[in-house]
C-alpha cells in the first residue's frame, strides 16, 4: 500500500519535472527587443526552471523520508502494543488485586490491602503470635502470600505470562525496605534488568506510621 502510493507520488512529480524543464521562455530574440535585455532575460527563465526542479527534489526526498519512518513504525509496531498491553495487563490485575474482598477469615468481607495487608504490616515483627485476622487459621501474612499466589495463578499463570509480585515494608525516615508479601512469581519471575519488564506502577498504602509499597511485573 505503502510503496503503491510512493510510485503514483513519483509518477505526477515525473510529469511535472519534465514540464518544468522546458519552461515556455523565448527561444528568439524579439525584433524589437534590444540583445543584452534578451539574454538577460533567458537567464532569469533557465534560472526559474532550476529553482523548481530544486524544489521538485526537496519534496520527493521529503516525501521518501516520512514513507520510511511510517514503514520502520509499522514494522516494530507489534513490539509497541505488546509492551503496551502487558504494562496495561499488570496495572489492571493490581488494581483489582487490592480491592479484592475475600470471605475466609474470622470477620466476614475482609480487603486484601486495606484490612490484611494493613494489618500485616503493622505487626510483622510479631505475625507469627499476634496476628489480628485467622483466615483459614493462617495470620494475615501467610493468607496474603497463598490468596495472591492464588489469585494470580487463575488469572496470568493460566495465560502463560511471567510476573513477580511483592509488598515492601518502608520505615518513615528510612530507606531500607523488608519485604512482607513475596516475591510472588512464575517461571522464574522478573528480575530487575530483565527485557520488557513492565510494571503496574506502585501501589502505596500507610499503616500505623509505616508505608507498604505493592507492585507487579510483567515480563515478555
Amino acid at each position: 500500500m505503502i510503496f503503491e502510493m510512493f510510485t503514483n507520488v513519483l509518477t505526477k512529480l515525473r510529469r511535472v519535472l519534465c514540464k518544468s524543464t522546458n519552461p515556455p521562455c523565448p527561444s528568439k530574440p524579439s525584433k524589437k527587443a534590444h540583445n543584452e535585455n534578451q539574454r538577460f532575460s533567458n537567464v532569469l527563465c533557465n534560472r526559474s526552471g532550476q529553482m523548481e526542479m530544486i524544489g521538485l527534489v526537496i519534496i520527493v526526498i521529503l516525501i521518501t523520508l516520512g514513507l520510511l519512518f511510517i514503514t520502520i513504525f509499522a514494522v516494530s509496531g507489534d513490539g509497541g502494543r505488546k509492551i503496551f498491553t502487558q504494562k496495561g495487563i499488570a496495572s489492571s490485575t493490581m488494581s483489582a488485586l487490592m480491592k479484592t474482598t475475600v470471605e475466609d477469615c474470622d470477620e466476614p468481607l475482609l480487603s486484601l490491602e486495606k484490612d490484611l495487608l494493613d494489618e500485616c504490616a503493622q505487626n510483622y515483627e510479631f505475625i507469627q503470635s499476634s496476628s489480628g485476622y485467622s483466615c483459614e487459621g493462617k495470620n494475615s501474612c501467610d493468607y496474603l502470600n497463598d490468596k495472591i499466589n492464588e489469585l494470580l495463578e487463575d488469572t496470568l499463570a493460566s495465560r502463560g505470562y511471567k510476573y513477580q509480585f511483592e509488598s515492601e515494608l518502608i520505615e518513615l525516615g528510612s530507606k531500607e525496605t523488608k519485604t512482607i508479601v513475596g516475591p510472588i512469581t512464575n517461571k522464574g519471575g522478573c528480575p530487575f534488568g530483565r527485557g520488557n519488564r513492565e510494571p503496574s506502577g506502585p501501589f502505596y498504602l500507610s499503616a500505623g506510621g509505616r508505608q507498604v509499597r505493592s507492585q507487579l511485573f510483567i515480563c515478555g
